[in-house]
């Protein structure tokens, strides 16, 4: 393993339970799980005690719809920001704006672009996004974490062997291009490894997520 100087917390314990992508009935959704921050106090908290009377459930109803409204207000700016600078030609920004923004239903949004157009992943994008896919494998919602296993399939396919090549030896002399390949395979390499644990545990998950992992898991070995 290459010494590149990244420091790779602890993977984090995975959660047990997903929330599944394809549902036929409410599971209870928190509107503050996915509204900015500034906005989440303004929640009035039920009356506990009593059942509620007709107002106060249609009020919960008119709190509820605006809570929605904000939340696509809120990501729809964001995308339109995302967007522009894409447009631009300017992809990696474009992808630190949306990391940045820490809404990761935007991330996934862009990810979904991307795995579309492989032709648009290079280490460099790969080094930006990796931290990031590591955390959605850890989502409770499985639309999240199966972006993120197409992004972590789709660069391992394409970039693994380059990165066993470049990480074997460090370069000498004066080779810049040679250089910066190898800090960025060495950063992959060690975000890669650190995927390690969460994908081998949920591998063991049952139905497609499950077998998305074991592919993944047999991808991952091949690093060296």
């Amino acid at each position: 393993m290459p010494a590149s100087g990244v420091h790779i917390p602890p993977s984090p314990k995975s959660p047990q339970t997903l929330i599944p992508s394809d549902r036929n009935k409410p599971i209870g959704l928190d509107m503050k799980d996915f509204l900015p921050h500034n906005q989440q106090a303004a929640d009035v908290a039920p009356v506990r005690g009593r059942a509620e009377t007709s107002r106060e459930k249609i009020e919960g109803i008119r709190k509820g719809h605006g809570s929605v409204c904000s939340l696509l207000m809120h990501r729809n700016r964001n995308l339109d920001v995302i967007r522009a600078i894409w447009t631009a030609g300017d992809i990696k920004t474009a992808v630190e704006s949306a990391i940045n923004m820490r809404d990761q239903a935007v991330v996934v949004d862009l990810l979904n672009i991307l795995n579309l157009r492989k032709t648009l992943w290079t280490l460099g994008l790969c080094v930006i996004l990796l931290p990031t896919l590591k955390d959605l494998l850890t989502s409770k919602y499985e639309n999240y974490v199966m972006s993120a296993c197409s992004s972590l399939k789709l660069l391992l396919i394409s970039f693994t062997s380059l990165i066993n090549n470049s990480i074997k030896i460090q370069p000498t002399g004066v080779d810049f291009s040679r250089e910066e390949r190898y800090k960025k395979c060495s950063k992959c390499y060690s975000y890669l490894i650190a995927t390690r644990g969460i994908v081998e545990e949920r591998q063991h998950l049952m139905g497609k997520l499950g077998s998305t992992f074991r592919e993944l898991q047999l991808l991952l070995n091949q690093l060296e």
